[in-house]
């Protein structure tokens, strides 16, 4: 099962989108009006709004499969609470097993998704939320491969946000995004973006980010890069080309081939199935030791971060189902954390005859084992 994150401005793109996540701070001013501040940190791609045009492979098996089981709905049941199970997560499917709503536990936003007739992606609606008073919705145009999105912010009328154009030359795509200033939405003081990617290798693929701000000025660069091998990803990363200004920094990486910094490394088998998924993250600027007190437990980190690295190991069946995942993090050298967050989380999958995952377990909870039912209604 794959889940969404919860409260997100930014729908993402392709694969570059998954390397850095989307934080935000909403700040009530009043009843009917926030404020979305995105950190400095987060970097200016990360605003780009796009339609995702083509799934991963567990996606389109698992549309495959939802569509030749009639599937309507699917309903994932956490542990018996006081009140009831408790809902993870639930998601309604159109005959051809394509997810149109996604509704997350805890009064999260929902999504509201809609496809045309040759299974375009054209149409996501990110609902409001008590917590998260801003409701996104992206428009896409299969012909003028415009993705348009308007953001209504608290109890307002909703407004035209950005225009991003798509279009190819040679073997270099790009797009082009047009920001309108949103009054209660904050960017980095970007009116127009471009991204833009192109190979450099036989196997691998740069992609350079440019912001500019009204008078078009360059106020922000950054660059990524892709290796794959029969069409699977095997590594990406970001380029490092120091700490500088953004022009000097777009004038250096005309000549300079950067430091390639991997952010993920992936292992297939010879069927092309995830067996390993490495994620490493770079230190963060070392603060001063702070301990805290957490269910008796005292956790000191040295930095903002003390997790080096995170390992996910995948293992299949002889019918190429998925059976468990084990997911485990690292830790930076001279960083401590409690013991138990240093526990790997292991989760196995049972399914029905047809196909259908039926229950899912772990050790999320201070490391107890958790079931969660999945419910299906058909048409």
């Amino acid at each position: 099962m794959k889940s969404f994150p919860v409260f997100c401005l930014c729908v993402g793109m392709s694969f570059y989108s998954q390397l850095a996540t989307a934080q935000t701070k909403v700040a009530a001013q009043h009843s009917s009006s926030a404020t979305m501040r995105i950190p400095v940190s987060l970097p200016l791609y990360a605003t780009l709004n796009k339609l995702p045009q083509r799934l991963s492979a567990d996606d389109s098996l698992a549309r495959l499969l939802y569509a030749r089981n009639r599937v309507r709905t699917v309903t994932v049941l956490g542990p018996e609470t006081p009140f009831g199970p408790d809902t993870i997560e639930h998601f309604e499917l159109d005959r051809r097993g394509n997810k149109i709503r996604i509704d997350q536990a805890h009064g999260g936003q929902s999504r509201l998704q809609r496809f045309d007739k040759h299974g375009n992606f054209v149409e996501l609606v990110l609902t409001a939320a008590r917590s998260f008073p801003i409701s996104t919705r992206v428009v896409y145009d299969p012909r003028t491969k415009v993705n348009t999105s308007y953001v209504t912010v608290g109890l307002g009328e909703p407004v035209l946000w950005q225009q991003a154009q798509e279009f190819r030359k040679a073997d270099t795509a790009s797009t082009e995004a047009v920001f309108k200033p949103v009054i209660g939405l904050e960017t980095k003081g970007a009116s127009r973006f471009l991204s833009r990617s192109y190979p450099t290798g036989r196997d691998t693929l740069r992609i350079e980010f440019m912001g500019f701000d009204a008078a078009d000025q360059l106020i922000d660069f950054s660059a990524m890069y892709r290796v794959q091998r029969q069409k699977l990803v095997v590594e990406n990363g970001f380029i490092d080309f120091g700490k500088l200004p953004a022009q000097e920094l777009w004038r250096i990486s005309r000549t300079q081939r950067g430091r390639y910094v991997p952010n993920t490394r992936n292992v297939y088998d010879r069927q092309g199935r995830l067996l390993q998924m490495v994620n490493t993250w770079e230190p963060t600027p070392a603060q001063k030791p702070v301990s805290t007190n957490n269910d008796n437990a005292t956790t000191t980190m040295r930095s903002d971060r003390p997790f080096s690295g995170r390992t996910v190991q995948y293992t299949y069946g002889p019918d190429g189902k998925l059976l468990r995942t084990e997911d485990a993090h690292q830790l930076f050298p001279g960083a401590t954390v409690d013991a138990r967050l240093m526990v790997p989380i292991v989760t196995d999958f049972e399914y029905a005859p047809n196909g259908l995952l039926l229950r899912k377990s772990d050790n999320r909870s201070n490391g107890k084992r958790a079931t969660y039912e999945v419910k299906y209604t058909y048409f």
